[in-house]
């Protein structure tokens, strides 16, 4: 989002709670919301994650809430990331 390559590559999230890291974050900058679908370019698996976002992210809110503030447990968000990560894996 902001031109930078990371490094380590662009990792995707791999829990409800570097979820929430992102959803937060597209928060205070929504200006970056809008362009979530970019990350698609960065591999099979956040181009899987971003054609679900809006479903992820609110499986999280109503779950726990993006800040965790419903609960301490996002199973049901985790399965539903892991299942769509895994059908598009390399």
């Amino acid at each position: 989002m902001m031109g930078v390559q990371p490094e380590d590559g662009f990792c995707t999230p791999s829990d409800p709670s570097d979820l929430g890291r992102c959803l937060r974050l597209l928060e205070l900058v929504p200006e970056w919301k809008a362009r979530i679908s970019e990350m698609a370019i960065h591999g099979r698996e956040w181009a899987a994650l971003v054609s679900h976002w809006e479903e992820l992210h609110q499986l999280m809110d109503d779950e726990v809430g993006i800040d965790w503030s419903k609960g301490n447990s996002a199973l049901r968000t985790y399965e539903r990331m892991k299942a769509i990560q895994g059908h598009h894996r390399t």
